[in-house]
């Protein structure tokens, strides 16, 4: 949503998006509008972490929809081969944000997402640890919520 209050829907036509935007300096810039469209969308760490301190304060400034793919792209950019583009950190920091949503569409993609990563864990001998500290990260989410 742009500082002047407004939706605004850009469509891409090819593998590249340049357009210019209304949104405030400290507002996270939402791609796929309320998951219009069948793609993934990554954003800079600056828009990430705008995100999730939307996410923090009122969720509710962004849709469900939008919520939900959110929750849904980061995993998929967390299984990515480039530990850079999605960071373990980031991607934890984004999911503690659910313990403030209480719609459905949300919880569901990203629970799904989180069974998915711990059960891709939990049996490699390397990252037992790890999927013990996942497995207990998210239910702490779930408690909390």
């Amino acid at each position: 949503m742009g500082s002047n209050g407004k939706k605004e829907i850009v469509w891409m036509d090819g593998p590249e998006l340049k357009f210019k935007h209304n949104v405030g300096r400290n507002e996270p810039l939402i791609i796929n509008h309320e998951q219009t469209g069948y793609y993934r969308v990554d954003y800079d760490q600056r828009n990430w972490d705008l995100i999730i301190k939307t996410l923090e304060t009122d969720h509710t400034k962004i849709h469900e929809k939008n919520r939900a793919q959110i929750y849904d792209d980061s995993y998929s950019l967390l299984l990515s081969d480039d530990v850079k583009i999605m960071p373990l950190e980031t991607w934890k920091r984004l999911h503690d944000t659910l313990s403030q949503d209480d719609h459905y569409v949300p919880w569901t993609a990203a629970m799904l997402n989180m069974h998915h990563f711990y059960q891709l864990i939990r049996h490699q001998p390397a990252l037992v640890e790890e999927a013990d500290r996942v497995r207990k990260w998210a239910l702490g989410i779930m408690l909390h919520h």
